[in-house]
């Protein structure tokens, strides 16, 4: 049991979970999290994840919902015994050795120790008053005994790495705790669209409202910030507030994200014909922000032309079957859903 537990507290084995954790938290960043499960086959049909999972792997794996995994929890909870055993073992005795006080009466102690030196003085006791004095200026802690006295400094640092694992354990629990016991919900939201979020006994509990959602650019065009324009409901009540990318809104136990925003539909008008507002959908096969569908151009289907556009500012172009660029075209809509 004792050697469990000394290789559980090992540094080593504490830095590789810390290690194994962040990477999980890496892949859980690079692969997006609570989709549905049909959107990760789609995904990455043909482009598999880093040229090794399909979208399938990805779910068996659990690395669509990485941060409620069992493998992820698991390892947060090895991680925090292994803090604990190292606090038990180690840190703790440290510090109540550090506070016990050591009287060396005998010359010959202090020669065994690491670093020692003896000078000669004409009057001990001033030599030493002297001494201390210069000793308690500079912050040491003084245990005088007859004709000598120890000094130490320093055990606050001591505690620094108690109150490092404790914080650590802390927030860890906190983490478990959000999961298991708390909801997430991601979803995406188009402009004038509402989305009710109802409590454990199927009642509503809030209703939001997405009134406008904008891209604010710099002068090259990259993209610097999101905003949501929300309108809150509940029991009668009205709220309204802006939230942004790091900059949530927190009601009442709920906290709403700005996490990601898409182009959802665009509405066309080919010659005479009423306006048409048509699907979009995305193709990471083409780049990371790419939409687009295909559109047909005769009646029976033939002579289909592709239409993509990787920004709400446009243009829209346009490519044949051959793939060769037709003509760019502004356009009067798009659709944009915010994810929250």
């Amino acid at each position: 049991m004792r050697r469990i537990a000394a290789w559980l507290s090992d540094l080593r084995v504490a830095i590789v979970l810390l290690f194994l954790i962040a990477l999980s938290s890496a892949v859980g960043t690079a692969i997006p999290q609570g989709d549905a499960p049909r959107s990760y086959v789609e995904a990455y049909a043909t482009r598999p994840w880093l040229g090794l999972l399909h979208g399938e792997q990805v779910l068996q794996l659990q690395l669509d919902h990485v941060y409620s995994s069992v493998w992820f929890l698991a390892l947060l909870a090895w991680l925090g015994l292994a803090l604990i055993l190292c606090s038990w073992r180690r840190q703790w005795p440290a510090l109540q050795a550090a506070r016990r006080w050591i009287d060396y009466r005998n010359p010959r102690q202090l020669s065994k120790l690491a670093i020692a030196e003896s000078l000669p003085c004409t009057d001990s006791n001033s030599a030493l008053q002297a001494f201390s004095a210069v000793l308690s200026e500079q912050g040491w802690r003084l245990e005088r005994k007859e004709n000598r006295f120890a000094a130490r400094k320093g055990i606050a640092g001591r505690v620094g790495p108690l109150l490092v694992h404790t914080g650590l354990i802390l927030l860890m629990l906190g983490a478990v705790w959000g999961v298991l016991a708390g909801n997430r919900l991601e979803r995406f939201l188009a402009p004038g669209r509402t989305l009710d979020l109802l409590s454990r006994d199927g009642d509503s509990q809030i209703s939001i409202l997405l009134e406008a959602f904008q891209v604010d650019r710099d002068p090259a065009g990259r993209a610097e910030q999101f905003r949501s324009q929300l309108h809150l409901e509940e029991n009668g009540n009205s709220l309204d507030r802006e939230i942004s990318v790091n900059h949530p809104l927190r009601h009442r136990g709920i906290t709403i994200y700005q996490a990601d925003w898409s182009l959802a539909a665009i509405t066309l008008q080919i010659g005479r014909s009423p306006q048409l507002q048509l699907a979009l959908r995305s193709f990471p096969e083409l780049g990371e922000q790419v939409w687009g569908l295909v559109l047909p151009t005769r009646p029976d289907g033939s002579e289909p032309v592709f239409l993509s556009v990787e920004n709400e500012q446009g243009p829209i172009n346009i490519f044949d079957t051959d793939g060769t660029l037709l003509t760019p075209v502004s356009y009067t809509h798009l659709t944009l859903p915010t994810k929250a």
